[in-house]
């Protein structure tokens, strides 16, 4: 949802027609592609030519744009609904983030240097007031343990977030007066966080009944460095074609968490121990786990008339 964009520029003449684009990339549930709010009203940003949307699809075309200096502020309002079912329950959360875009631009007949800042993957913050699927299946499998007759979730909460920043540093030059080409270096910053409660009663095969509580409260970050790469050919005076490519950015999370373990007394010789928790499951937000989880490469290809 288109928030509000504030744009400080000198106003370029014409009107595209036609808007012609497309992206390959390797599978990523993070990936976002509305760096900017034209980008919801118009996705075939590729190839064209505007000093409000090419610094980020487009940026070796930004030697076609006026001379000056360009300075841009925008956001989008994320709204939405998630729902999962499991065994007849509706687990459901609802979305309300904000996705924030500054830019800036120098152009001269000679170079154009620009600079990005915003959001490039995640999906926001969500907060399950009455949990997740993930951990409801818990009590099945803690009833396949040995010395284990019933087990129950009785309480169950979730709230996580998942936030991608960049920042971008790049430049664009001619090569002839019909093509240009563009160099970057980016950063990444990725935050990926989780909050979990929950309570259950354990009923062992003697007839004993635990009481048992868990909760995490974990944080995952990492930075992550690439290249973005452009070029862009004015074929005539009404059609430009724009091509970019982002590399790969290797993210390696590190958590960083304070986890409470629930203590499961089962029996047998010597009473054994089983210390339960949400890393148990899920090992990645457990403290000091590292885990990969890469923004792959992206060839975005427009032409605009």
């Amino acid at each position: 949802m288109y928030l509000k964009e504030w744009t400080f520029k000198k106003m370029s003449s014409g009107v595209l027609l036609l808007g012609l684009s497309g992206a390959a990339y390797g599978a990523s549930i993070d990936h976002i592609q509305n760096y900017t709010p034209e980008y919801n009203a118009n996705p075939a940003q590729q190839g064209a030519v505007n000093p409000g949307t090419s610094q980020y699809y487009n940026p070796a075309g930004l030697m076609q744009i006026e001379n000056g200096r360009y300075f841009q502020i925008g956001a989008q309002l994320a709204t939405g609904r998630e729902e999962m079912k499991y065994r007849g329950d509706t687990y459901d959360a609802d979305l309300v983030d904000i996705i924030p875009n500054i830019s800036y631009i120098d152009k001269n007949d000679r170079r154009a240097w620009y600079w990005t800042l915003g959001g490039i993957a995640g999906g926001g913050y969500l907060e399950y007031d009455n949990g997740v699927p993930g951990l409801e299946m818990v009590a099945p499998i803690m009833e396949s343990v040995p010395g284990v007759k019933d087990a129950q979730l009785t309480e169950n909460s979730d709230e996580g977030g998942n936030h991608y920043i960049q920042t971008t540093l790049g430049r664009a030059w001619f090569i002839t007066e019909k093509v240009s080409v563009s160099a970057a270096g980016r950063v990444v910053y990725g935050e990926r966080t989780l909050k979990t409660k929950f309570a259950g009663d354990l009923k062992s095969v003697t007839g004993r009944t635990q009481h048992l509580e868990g909760s995490i409260d974990s944080e995952r970050t990492a930075w992550g460095y690439g290249g973005v790469f452009g070029l862009n050919y004015r074929a005539t005076e009404n059609l430009n074609i724009g091509m970019r490519y982002d590399t790969k950015i290797n993210m390696n999370f590190e958590a960083d968490a304070d986890e409470e373990m629930a203590d499961i007394r089962l029996p047998g010789p010597g009473n054994i121990n089983l210390p339960l928790g949400v890393s148990t499951f899920f090992p990645q937000y457990g403290d000091g786990n590292e885990s990969r989880r890469d923004l792959p490469a992206i060839l975005a290809l427009g032409a605009s008339y």
